[in-house]
């Protein structure tokens, strides 16, 4: 597998359809359940939801109602994926800072996403040293 120097993540925006067809060729098929959840309660809701997928070696990150309005003719999905956080987090972070200060809405949801992708990292970390200390 390619180092994560080399290796670039995927992007798909712009089109909701081929969003939808690569989450559904994936084993873990959450994503597409909680994105249906998530519509029938609100379809304005925004929202990011990072998955690892144990079975492709990626982690992928949905993106509902775009905030970034990079989206057209309707589409609301974007989704990220990697084989790894670290880049993730890096690509969001690089993203933040080229962000003007009054694109507050922009903002706000980079440092959700850098939030929650943190989050999702030092949760593997925790899991792996516990179970690294228990034997």
């Amino acid at each position: 597998m390619a180092s994560t120097l080399t290796e670039r993540m995927n992007i798909i925006f712009n089109n909701d359809e081929k969003v939808i067809d690569f989450l559904t060729d994936l084993e873990d098929r959450s994503p597409i359940t909680i994105l249906d959840k998530s519509m029938k309660r609100d379809k304005n809701m925004r929202g990011c939801l990072v998955t690892q997928h144990i079975a492709e070696g990626i982690f992928s990150m949905l993106v509902f109602n775009d905030p970034f309005e990079y989206n057209e003719n309707g589409n609301i999905l974007m989704l990220f994926t990697h084989s790894q956080l670290d880049p993730m987090i890096s690509y969001f972070s690089r993203w933040i800072g080229n962000v003007e200060y009054k694109e507050t809405n922009k903002r706000l949801a980079l440092q959700n996403i850098i939030s929650v992708l943190q989050d999702c990292k030092d949760r593997i970390l925790i899991k792996d040293t516990q179970t690294n200390f228990m034997g």
